[in-house]
């Protein structure tokens, strides 16, 4: 089908410059070599971008209790989301992520101060 065709061309030319991204924040290790491997090497390299889209974006909205494993957890959580992204949905996911200008202001997650007493349930003292 056509419209499967240039869905994939335009996912082709945003992993492309996901890939750069991704090489110059270091968020992936880069593997040269096989050229036939180069469009496995470029989508791995798109999806460290996108999940770190996700787990930027968690760590930006969200205060987590005192505790939380939240860097484990936000990020397997960030890669199952990229995991199930429809085709569409990559596309329109990769577009934001590179229109974003904050990609490289990267944040750690926050967490609730001692005093809120707000601990995370699962936490072993």
């Amino acid at each position: 089908m056509p419209g499967d065709s240039r869905l994939a061309a335009e996912i082709g030319i945003l992993e492309s410059e996901a890939a750069r991204v991704a090489e110059a924040l270091g968020l992936a290790e880069t593997k040269r070599g096989d050229p036939s491997r180069e469009a496995a090497q470029r989508q791995r390299l798109a999806d460290a971008v996108l999940v770190e889209q996700f787990v930027q974006d968690a760590y930006r909205g969200t205060l987590f209790p005192i505790a939380y494993p939240a860097e484990e957890r936000t990020r397997a959580a960030a890669e199952s989301q990229v995991r199930g992204l429809t085709p569409e949905l990559r596309r329109d996911m990769l577009e934001a992520a590179l229109e974003r200008a904050d990609l490289a202001e990267r944040v750690g997650p926050r967490f609730e101060p001692p005093e809120s007493g707000h601990v995370w349930e699962g936490a072993r003292y």
